[in-house]
């Protein structure tokens, strides 16, 4: 049972005697019972509280960024530490903000992005999600620093690693959505305005050459990669009627092709292809911007 669950049903008092209960067992097997912090979360904390404290001057909206998903991860330590059935937190889980700093150090932006995304499928499972998505917005606010800084390279689709065999039924299901993006973006053409077209082609491309490099990933790891279907099915109650309905439906399109690519990166074992996905959802992602 997670630790967050069995701290609910617990008190002081039921603390006390599991800890006296165990004194007939063994001496030295009793210490103070109750939760300690996640590690990999403290780690994440402390290193986004010294990336805003170091980049302050030099990449200022990035360290406002990480100021705030400071916050965010010290409030998740607290979550997945629990509370005491009166409101309590447990005292190995009250951190102030000095010593958790203390676990960061000073990095390039690149490099903390990179130690993030590495990170990811070493916290706890209930806080993965929130991890991800707080990868892939530093990763976007990294990326478009960097763009402004004139690295055009980083508006580009990384080169892809050879797909990990472990990796490879995620890949599958991804591909495959890549598949069904592109025939919904081409299909809603049909009924759109004129006005929408280019940015409706253009956005096509963008998931045309992820899928591309997915095929790639495939080829390089001497694996076989699924083909597109014929076509597919738009649920009736979808099927756009005007050109704003039209819209809504890319937009929407859109949007799950990117959430497909954040389930990835959540579930990806292979930290260089966690981190080709976190990279090139960011680059899909800012297709439609």
């Amino acid at each position: 049972m997670p630790q967050s669950k069995v701290l609910k049903f617990l008190t002081r008092r039921s603390i006390v005697g599991v800890c006296l209960t165990s004194l007939a067992l063994s001496m030295t097997s009793c210490g103070v019972l109750g939760p300690r912090p996640d590690s990999t979360l403290v780690s994440l904390a402390g290193q986004a509280l010294k990336d805003s404290h170091t980049w302050a001057d030099s990449s200022p909206r990035l360290a406002k960024l990480r100021g705030t998903q400071a916050e965010r991860l010290l409030a998740e330590i607290a979550r997945d530490c629990g509370t005491y059935q009166d409101g309590r937190i447990p005292q190995d889980c009250q951190l102030d903000n000095d010593q958790v700093e203390s676990h960061g150090i000073e990095q390039s932006p690149e490099d903390s992005f990179d130690t993030m995304v590495a990170s990811i499928d070493d916290t706890p499972q209930g806080s993965r999600d929130l991890i991800t998505d707080l990868a892939f917005n530093f990763g976007h606010q990294f990326l478009a620093d960097s763009t402004t800084d004139g690295n055009d390279a980083a508006k580009e689709l990384p080169q892809p690693p050879a797909l990990p065999t472990k990796d490879q039924d995620e890949a599958t299901t991804l591909l495959q959505q890549e598949y069904s993006t592109i025939w919904g973006l081409d299909s809603v053409q049909g009924f759109s305005s004129a006005n929408a077209l280019p940015s409706l082609s253009s956005l096509g491309d963008c998931h045309r050459h992820s899928s591309a490099a997915l095929e790639q990933a495939f080829q390089l790891a001497k694996k076989t990669a699924p083909e597109a279907a014929p076509g597919y099915q738009i649920p009736a109650e979808k099927i756009p009627a005007d050109t704003h309905a039209a819209q809504d439906f890319a937009v929407a399109l859109q949007q799950n092709s990117v959430q497909e690519w954040k389930k990835a990166m959540s579930l990806a074992k292979d930290d260089a292809w966690r981190l080709w996905l976190t990279r090139t959802a960011i680059v899909l992602d800012q297709c439609s911007q």
